[in-house]
């Protein structure tokens, strides 16, 4: 029994190994591949760089005291792990351990992490490739990689990013940063800050300044969050990191001596990065940034963070390093030794043109200039004063307290202002630079003297006058918009009241010719025909008592007369019909006309038409209707005619129509004719209906060679309340 429960103990301890065994595997199958940290940074940027897992070893060769970080390499490249990054980013939780706690130059390590190319958030581009660490195993203990000779485009390129590399040069300042002391050095490939920690130096590196050393460090970069590179800085680990070659000198003062403006003038022997010595009378301070000093036509921009405090007047001597950041040449990081008591210069009166073709030489003179004040403007540090010379504009500041006076001068006025020329150029590696602007540092506000007065006209009366001005003219326009719509309402009424007129003159007078038309037509017709019925009659009642033949010839005649009243009759009511389409097209109107005409005078009735004649209006097709019946009827009443051909003509929609009516009858004298005072209305109806369509009516006769009417009339659209 013992040794049957035994056996599930050896199997479940067998098991559990296996188990641990498997999971142990698993586990180190899982970790990335060990990389070369070269290989890493050289991965393009269209891989996904950002999270990848990664795994790289290599010797520490700088550890930062203030931030959280070291600096690797391996045969390959240096690298930069961060802490800082890695807890922001949420890769380390905020309360676990630094995995670099205990690291120290020298040591050989192997991290696992994750690398990125952005900082904590996606618009912090980095530089290069960072590893953010999950884990730090050290390997061994091992020495220093041997730095590299930094030249320029190693160096300068970011190529040196996070390698150990060898730089010589000449420390011309430094500056006090929380942890450590950072040093100018102007380096054989150009300007770097060296970053050393505070205690290697006590009290500070100041013995150092204008010494040549060299320096052994781990280069970063300094780049903006757009990524780019902008400068190298070299991080030392202890003050053995840097060896001075050629020791300052005991006295700054002891520097050479140049002319003022000689600073960067052609010398046959270089002068190199070290300081250089000049004097000159102070015409302008800024306390804690710099100060102008002159001598004769020469001014030249002193960058000093020395306590002592210079005045303008004090004649000084002043030690510092050649500065071209202004493309015209000054010093920086200066000492500065007073020597007396001086006037300041005469300020020389210039114009702002003489000083643009003066360019650089101009720069840092006190000079007197006359301008007109554009705008008084506040600004952090004081103010300026926007001015015009000319055409030229440019801009004059003074700094630090009693700018009221000058923040309450009036724009146009007529200002002399004294001041240090400080100009800005531009240079695109021609012999010569341009000169980009053009201003002038006040020392006082007693530098600013008004000369004249502005104009009445300020801009701000100027406005006023504009804003009135503009009230007026929008009351105006207002009052003129009222009226307009009030000129409209009115005319509109007037208007409808005049069509209403109108309408009523014309159907009384189209009522009175119709009527005056119908009394003729019944007068000259009608009437007579009666009259003749009325004579037949009366034969026929004397006839019957002598002769029943004779009776019987009056009689016929008088049965014709009826039927001749009636046909007559039946005209007349025709003619009274205002529009006699009735759903008709004018060339099916018009034949059925001269079919009806010709059957009821027995007469031939030719209709012959040309050009597009279906849409007429039906106002302008019913009138010409009313005149051809007029026409074709007096041909066949008065003329007796047995012929007559209508031709009605148009060359396109919108051109005019032609009318014309020829008949073989005996033809008249024109101008002999019975009219209206006759009580005859055909040729003065047939006119009128014709310049009632905007046309004109012609009658061409001779006796007994015919007659024929000539119409021509317009085809547009009337109105709709005439028809």
């Amino acid at each position: 029994m013992a040794a049957a429960a035994k056996t599930p103990s050896w199997s479940v301890a067998f098991g559990w190994l296996a188990v641990l065994s498997c999971a142990l595997v698993a586990r180190a199958d899982e970790r990335p591949p060990l990389r070369s940290i070269a290989a890493l940074k050289a991965l393009p940027d269209d891989v996904a760089i950002d999270g990848m897992p990664v795994r790289v070893r290599g010797v520490v060769t700088w550890r930062g005291d203030d931030i959280d970080g070291a600096a690797i390499q391996d045969e390959s490249a240096g690298i930069w792990v961060t802490i800082d990054f890695a807890r922001q980013m949420n890769v380390l939780g905020p309360d676990a351990p630094s995995p670099l706690k205990g690291i120290e130059p020298g040591m050989e390590i192997e991290i696992e992490g994750i690398a990125t190319r952005h900082g904590p958030t996606p618009r912090d581009n980095l530089y290069s490739t960072m590893i953010l660490p999950r884990s730090v195993e050290v390997v061994g203990r091992g020495s220093l990689p041997e730095p590299r000779h930094a030249d320029y485009p190693f160096l300068f390129s970011g190529a040196a990013d996070h390698l150990r590399v060898d730089v010589r040069g000449v420390v011309q300042g430094f500056r006090e940063t929380d942890s450590a002391w950072l040093l100018f050095i102007d380096a054989e490939p150009g300007e770097v800050g060296a970053l050393f920690p505070k205690p290697a130096f006590s009290p500070d590196p100041s013995s150092l300044v204008d010494a040549e050393v060299r320096i052994q460090g781990v280069c970063g970069a300094c780049y903006n969050r757009r990524g780019d590179f902008l400068s190298p800085r070299i991080h030392m680990n202890t003050a053995d990191d840097l060896v001075v070659e050629r020791s300052a000198l005991a006295q700054p003062f002891e520097a050479p001596k140049v002319p003022l403006g000689g600073l960067a003038g052609y010398r046959t022997t270089p002068q190199g990065a070290h300081r250089m010595r000049v004097e000159g009378v102070v015409t302008y301070v800024q306390p804690g940034r710099c100060f102008y000093i002159q001598e004769g036509a020469s001014g030249v921009r002193i960058e000093t963070r020395a306590a002592d405090p210079v005045h303008v007047g004090d004649r000084v001597e002043v030690a510092g390093f050649l500065s071209m950041n202004r493309r015209i040449a000054g010093l920086k990081e200066a000492v500065v030794r007073p020597i007396r008591t001086d006037a300041a210069p005469t300020p020389v009166a210039v114009n702002l043109s003489e000083l643009g073709l003066q360019e650089a030489a101009a720069d840092g003179l006190l000079v007197t200039v006359q301008a007109r004040l554009l705008e008084a403007q506040r600004i952090a540090d004081g103010c300026q004063l926007v001015l015009a010379a000319g055409k030229t504009g440019f801009v004059a500041k003074l700094s630090g307290e009693g700018v009221s006076r000058l923040l309450a001068l009036q724009g146009g006025s007529e200002l002399s202002l004294t001041g240090i020329v400080d100009m800005d150029l531009t240079y695109d590696y021609r012999v010569r630079p341009n000169v980009e602007r053009i201003g002038l540092l006040l020392r006082s506000p007693a530098d600013v003297q008004v000369v004249r007065g502005p104009s009445w006209w300020t801009p701000r009366r100027l406005l006023q006058a504009l804003a009135g001005l503009a009230a007026v003219l929008l009351a105006a326009f207002t009052w003129v918009v009222l009226l307009r719509r009030q000129v409209i309402t009115q005319s509109a009424e007037l208007a409808k009241e005049m069509r209403t007129r109108r309408d009523a003159a014309v159907e009384f007078d189209a009522t009175l010719r119709e009527r005056n038309r119908l009394a003729a037509n019944l007068h000259d017709t009608l009437l007579q025909t009666l009259g003749g019925i009325g004579y037949q009659l009366e034969a026929c009642e004397v006839s019957g008592r002598v002769d029943a033949a004779e009776t019987k010839k009056h009689f016929d005649m008088a049965q014709r007369m009826v039927d001749h009243a009636m046909s007559q009759l039946h005209d007349s009511v025709w003619t009274l019909r205002s529009l006699p389409l009735r759903s008709r097209t004018f060339p099916e109107a018009l034949r059925a006309l001269a079919d009806r005409i010709g059957q009821e005078y027995n007469a031939q009735v030719d209709v012959e038409m040309h050009g597009p004649l279906d849409e007429l209006p039906e106002f302008v097709a019913g009138n010409l209707l009313l005149v051809l019946q007029e026409a074709v009827s007096n041909a066949l009443r008065h003329g007796h005619a047995s012929h007559v051909a209508i031709t009605v003509a148009t060359e396109a929609p919108d051109s005019c129509i032609e009318l014309t009516v020829r008949d073989d009858g005996q033809g008249f004298v024109p101008g002999t004719q019975q009219g209206v005072e006759q009580g005859h209305f055909g040729i003065e109806g047939m006119r009128e209906r014709v310049e009632r369509l905007g046309g004109s009516l012609g009658i061409e006769s001779t006796p007994g060679g015919g007659t024929t009417v000539r119409a021509n009339v317009s085809r547009r659209v009337y109105d709709q309340d005439l028809v």
